[in-house]
């Protein structure tokens, strides 16, 4: 994918996919798909999300070498989404906002992080290489 549009795109959906797992009655779709997986695909849909998101919003601000500021925002806004989430969720009685649940987005947004800045650096030295 290039482009820092594209880029724009994708996290835009990213986002409103995460917005709305995070709010509608997703448990009896989950249970039918899971079963009594339910709990670890819950975990992993989190962590791969916000993993995602790490990913691809600093690609989306500054491009493969985004930097220290722009991976701490990146960071931070990561984890108030997943906060905000978690609290919009105590207010609805089909779901249950849970502390646990933005430990493991803040996670996988790390996660997203460093994989993005080890990609960048990854590019950079292919570039370096290529031109000799």
């Amino acid at each position: 994918m290039r482009g820092p549009r594209a880029w724009r795109a994708v996290v835009t959906v990213l986002v409103a996919v995460i917005v709305l797992l995070g709010l509608l009655p997703t448990h009896e779709a989950l249970s039918a798909v899971a079963g009594e997986a339910e709990g670890a695909a819950t975990v992993a849909g989190h962590f791969l999300q916000y993993a995602l998101l790490g990913f691809a919003l600093p690609v989306a601000l500054r491009g493969w070498r985004p930097g220290r500021r722009v991976l701490l925002a990146v960071g931070l806004a990561a984890a108030g989404l997943g906060l905000a989430i978690e609290a919009m969720q105590l207010a609805l009685p089909y779901r249950s906002g849970e502390a646990g649940d933005v430990v493991v987005n803040s996670a996988g947004a790390v996660l997203g992080l460093v994989l993005v800045s080890w990609t960048g650096r990854v590019k950079e030295r292919r570039s370096r290489w290529r031109r000799g």
